[in-house]
């Protein structure tokens, strides 16, 4: 597993990335336990990961014959952990099992079948688990992407019927693609639980999402079900598919707005002088860049009359929260004891200027008691 840096040139704080799981089952969950302990104890300090990404399939990680990796239909089982070490009946009770065809293993929470691929239920499980995980390692306030979701398994007619069917001889045709994608995408955009969701996205679960795939070539190849484009011979691509007008449809429904907000002002405490530099990080929470430039005020009253100073600056922050402007100017005649201030983010493009203050202070010459440090 490799981390990726995220920047924007210059203009906004680079991100740590952590690819993510393929599903987010038991066993692959037992994975990255794994290597969050490993570098823990490589490193002596929690992986420094800004945004967390996963994706979501519902696809078993092995056969009942206990063999996996099946092309196209099983993710395998997950490397590093004990069912891929020992592959013993008694090392791999968080497995996936595959259903072999029988619609009566489909009741069995061991058994991810065909008929399952396309479940919301279990959509949503995974989602609440990947949550739940990150809320147990201290990474309720990152923010999580769903990088890649759709129904891979491929709809090929035969005749009367289709190349790959799931237990009760269903098909993975346009309209069940369809069903699917209005599901999830409106789940996506109103799932939210202050227990575990990112309280920066107004406690939503999931940040970002990304359908797969825009096109592939092949009506045989894992994914293709759901593509949005479809390909003339020499490979252009020449109409949406069913699964692009809908796609086009659930987009273009859905109303964006830019929400920019003020978070993280500066608390710190200094000695011996009368200024200090003073900041905020500014978000947008919204679901589109903001574009037009907004000015970040500070003021060293509730009342928002007296300023300290302000800063325009350019429109380029993107949404979802996934980034920060960080804003800083320099405050004189500062005097001991708390110096409080109050910082207001103003823009046109804004629809929710009631989020738009918060408020931070410095200490000048604190009281202080110095402590032994022990280190191991």
């Amino acid at each position: 597993m490799m981390f990726i840096i995220l920047s924007k040139s210059g203009i906004h704080q680079p991100k740590w990335l952590l690819p993510g799981l393929v599903e987010v089952t038991p066993n692959r969950l037992e994975y990255l336990d794994k290597v969050w302990a490993s570098y823990l104890e490589q490193f002596n300090t929690p992986m420094p990961v800004d945004v967390w990404t996963f994706h979501i399939y519902v696809l078993p990680e092995a056969r009942l014959d206990g063999q996996g990796n099946i092309l196209g239909s099983n993710a395998s089982i997950a490397v590093g952990t004990e069912c891929y070490n020992n592959r013993t009946a008694t090392a791999c009770t968080n497995i996936k099992w595959q259903s072999g065809g029988s619609s009566t293993l489909c009741s069995q929470n061991s058994v991810y079948c065909y008929a399952e691929h396309d479940d919301i239920g279990i959509f949503v499980e995974q989602i609440i688990a990947m949550r739940q995980w990150m809320k147990a390692h201290g990474h309720q306030h990152k923010p999580l992407l769903l990088s890649e979701f759709s129904l891979l398994y491929p709809y090929v007619v035969e005749g009367n019927s289709c190349f790959l069917m799931d237990e009760y001889q269903g098909c993975f045709t346009p309209t069940r693609v369809n069903t699917f994608m209005q599901q999830v995408f409106n789940y996506l955009e109103t799932a939210v639980d202050p227990n575990l969701g990112y309280a920066l996205d107004n406690n939503r679960l999931v940040q970002q999402w990304l359908w797969y795939s825009i096109t592939i070539e092949s009506d045989e190849e894992a994914g293709s079900a759901s593509r949005l484009v479809s390909l003339n011979g020499n490979g252009d691509p020449v109409a949406f598919t069913p699964m692009g007008l809908m796609y086009q449809s659930q987009v273009a429904s859905r109303p964006l707005q830019v929400n920019l907000l003020p978070n993280h002002a500066s608390t710190i405490a200094v000695s011996g002088i009368t200024s200090a530099t003073i900041s905020v990080d500014v978000i947008n929470n919204g679901n589109k860049q903001a574009t037009s430039d907004y000015t970040v005020t500070f003021f060293r009253d509730a009342a928002l009359k007296d300023v300290i100073d302000s800063v325009s600056i350019p429109g380029t922050l993107n949404g979802c929260t996934l980034e920060e402007e960080v804003v800083s100017v320099i405050w004189k005649g500062l005097v001991p004891g708390v110096n409080r201030f109050w910082v207001r983010v103003l823009s046109s493009e804004d629809n929710n200027p009631a989020d738009n203050v918060t408020t931070g202070f410095v200490i000048v010459d604190p009281e202080q008691t110095f402590l032994p440090v022990i280190f191991r």
